[in-house]
């Protein structure tokens, strides 16, 4: 969900959030009215971000337990009475099956785990329990995100203590977006695919990740091992993903190599581009012409028009890229026109261009915000006791379990990793202006490691994991758990079509795991999505 309403809420707490510290300047801009208008901001990260600077109390978290902290607050805010029982009595079901459930989650027992105070977290749960409105401030690349095994259990743990304090689709809290009812190209067309029901894919998500695969999801972590195991010969089309996209990027190039015939679509040469067969080079966004359906912080439906500003060159948008293979394939009945598509879509909503150029490109339906009674879930309310996760086979309620990844003799330190506010991926990693803001990632160490291994500031050291090793220069500072390091993404390119950002930096991916199906099946209670695990490892870190 992408709706916040940080600006009216009186208390906001993060988990590894540094939103306000990237490129969304969405959230920037509600994250610091909230911080003008007086709320407390609490953010628990192993890293001083630049959000948890612009807190009232930074909390350095051990990684990888974000579970147990959430936990252990919603222990005392449910024995305690601190949860909004009008908002809970009337929109959950479950209640009593979570206060049995949390009753052992205790903040002396979390302590142990995380790292953190029982009192501080007694504390912080009384205090967001009492104060209204109070809100979770999340990103998908944040601890409830992808970045360890047992993130989906943090996740989950979100929206349960979200769902406490009342705070649900209201004001002052998490809202979903609301968006305009457009039909879909299928109902436009009216179309009928090919039933591949009863079919199983060769990445066995119907098994592994059942829900994911009815939200039509892909294995990110498990597509190199999914296409390596894969007997038959496959044909792959890669739009705008990139090998540096992935964790342990040269598995993933060595599963490429087994693909049959490989086409890439992209504005420019990629890594990936460099194992295809066929390159098809796509428009840059500003070229392409259309319609937009606002979804981030979507109060109320919103439609911006898309005018296809500049022509730079001879290419096409994907959508026409896609027409002509179907074209090539006499597939004709599936070739779409856009114009009539876009056309379709706008009528069913009493739009057209015209209507939105009138409107200086933004259709605001101003219809107020109201706060849903109903919710879609098989009850029609917010299920604390998921019946719909627990016929699925995982956990009915976030449950406490280790991540995949403890430090050890061999590697001792966790490892975790930061977007830069101009790095967008590796999407803008060929700009040759962005290379004077940093021109390479870093080792960001706590004095103490740079006292134990011998190195001063902008020295050279190696970070190698189970998986593989790179060499970074070093910044020591004091914002960082001793037991952490942190590097940044969105460096090490390799294939010299991008001759810009060629040879900055290193790819941090190359130390970061990619999972199994066989370990996805190990952890399927506890893992709805595959696409996890990303920064679920260790490393030990020496001088070059």
């Amino acid at each position: 969900m992408w709706g916040w309403d940080f600006s009216h809420a009186k208390y906001i707490l993060g988990f590894g959030y540094d939103q306000p510290g990237k490129s969304k300047n969405i959230h920037q801009r509600e994250f610091m009215e909230a911080r003008r208008n007086g709320a407390k901001i609490v953010i628990f990260d192993p890293r001083l971000s630049e959000t948890a600077q612009k807190a009232d109390v930074w909390i350095p978290i051990r990684p990888g337990t974000d579970t147990a902290a959430l936990l252990a607050m919603i222990h005392v805010i449910v024995n305690e009475g601190l949860y909004d029982k009008e908002f809970v009595e009337k929109y959950t079901v479950g209640f009593d099956k979570l206060k049995a459930h949390v009753a052992k989650y205790t903040p002396q027992w979390a302590q142990k785990i995380c790292d953190v105070p029982a009192q501080t977290l007694v504390q912080i749960a009384r205090e967001f329990g009492s104060t209204r409105p109070a809100t979770l401030a999340y990103h998908k690349r944040d601890a409830g995100g992808p970045v360890y095994m047992n993130s989906f259990m943090t996740a989950h743990a979100m929206v349960v203590l979200q769902s406490l304090v009342g705070t649900m689709d209201r004001p002052g809290g998490l809202y979903f977006s609301r968006t305009p009812k457009i039909p879909s190209l299928k109902d436009v067309y009216q179309l009928s695919y090919p039933d591949f029901h009863g079919k199983p894919r060769f990445d066995d998500p119907e098994n592994i990740t059942p829900l994911a695969f009815k939200a039509k999801k892909a294995g990110f972590s498990t597509a190199a091992d999914a296409i390596l195991q894969d007997t038959k010969p496959r044909v792959a089309l890669f739009h705008s993903y990139n090998t540096t996209s992935f964790s342990n990027p040269r598995r993933f190039e060595e599963a490429l190599k087994k693909l049959d015939f490989i086409v890439n679509v992209d504005m420019y040469l990629t890594e990936l581009g460099m194992y295809a067969d066929i390159l098809l080079p796509e428009n840059l966004w500003i070229e392409n012409s259309g319609f937009t359906v606002r979804s981030y912080q979507a109060e109320r439906p919103q439609v911006l028009l898309d005018e296809g500003a500049l022509k730079l060159r001879d290419t096409k948008s994907y959508g026409e890229i896609v027409n002509g293979i179907l074209a090539a394939m006499k597939l004709y009945d599936f070739v779409v026109d856009p114009k009539k598509l876009a056309g379709a879509q706008l009528g069913a909503i009493g739009l057209d261009k015209d209507k939105l150029r009138q409107a200086n490109g933004v259709f605001d339906s101003g219809e107020p915000f109201r706060p849903k009674e109903k919710f879609r879930t098989p009850s029609g309310k917010i299920e604390l006791y998921s019946t719909v996760l627990e016929q699925a086979g995982h956990s009915p309620m976030p449950e406490w379990v280790e991540p995949a990844s403890k430090p050890s003799a061999d590697y001792p330190y966790y490892v975790v990793t930061h977007h830069l506010p101009w790095m967008r991926m590796l999407k803008n990693a060929n700009d040759p202006i962005l290379k004077d803001l940093q021109c390479e990632n870093k080792a960001h160490i706590h004095p103490s490691v740079a006292k134990k291994i011998g190195v001063k500031d902008k020295d050279l050291v190696w970070l190698e994991s189970p998986v593989g090793r790179i060499k970074l220069k070093v910044a020591i500072t004091e914002g960082i758990r001793p037991d952490t390091i942190m590097t940044e993404h969105g460096f090490g390119i390799w294939a010299k079509g991008r001759c810009r950002g060629f040879g900055w930096g290193q790819n941090e991916g190359e130390i970061l795991p990619d999972r199994t199906l066989a370990e996805m099946k190990q952890w399927r209670r506890y893992a709805a999505g595959r696409g996890v695990g990303i920064c679920d490892t260790t490393v030990r870190i020496t001088k070059a």
